[in-house]
């Protein structure tokens, strides 16, 4: 057990939080730290300094990638250091999800993705809007109106901890489990009771 000033950390909270950060990183390596090299972190912080927000390179190698990706997107001038298409989809469950989508766009299948946390979410909306989708992410309550669909494809983003709507969805994703089991059989539960979806 470790003393801090917020109370004790068991070995069990450090455990815990160490497997959740290897997950994120299993669910996609821009969750960690993989593309972006000591040099384009020192062009970003040195960019840094000018803005009303200055940050140093320690505060910057501390993001992941994806973090890092989001803040050169907004700001123009470092916006040749995004992040490609290409790097983002370097991941296998990524590419099996495209080809999935690929097939249910053709049919006209609405599609319904569950994921476990927000940063995975934000990283699954930004590909498939890139792979040139429709998507509606959930867990954005300032997008959520009466949702009406007229024949055109959908992909829908939530994650299990928000997951509460009726939605004209054919087919529903897990990308990634829970931990606990009992999350992802509520969700199921929910969605058969709610949905009628395959």
């Amino acid at each position: 057990t470790i003393n801090t000033y917020s109370g004790n950390i068991t070995t069990n909270d450090i455990l815990d939080s160490i497997l959740k950060e290897l997950k994120k990183i299993v669910f996609h390596p821009v969750l960690g730290r993989a593309f972006y090299t000591s040099e384009s972190i020192d062009q970003i912080s040195n960019f840094s300094q000018s803005t009303e927000n200055p940050r140093n390179k320690d505060i910057f190698e501390s993001y992941n990638d994806f973090y890092i990706h989001k803040y050169c997107s907004a700001h123009q001038p470092l916006s040749q250091l995004c992040l490609t298409l290409e790097q983002l989809e370097k991941c296998g469950k990524i590419k099996s999800l495209k080809k999935i989508l690929q097939d249910y766009s053709t049919k006209g299948s609405n599609v319904l993705i569950i994921v476990q946390s927000n940063e995975s979410l934000n990283v699954l909306e930004e590909i498939i809007d890139k792979w040139g989708h429709f998507v509606i992410n959930l867990d954005d309550t300032n997008k959520i109106n009466p949702i009406t669909i007229e024949n055109e494809f959908v992909c829908f983003l939530v994650t299990t901890s928000k997951f509460q709507f009726r939605l004209p969805v054919d087919v529903v994703i897990f990308y990634d489990h829970s931990f606990n089991q009992s999350v992802d059989l509520n969700t199921e539960r929910f969605i058969k009771s709610n949905n009628n979806s395959r």
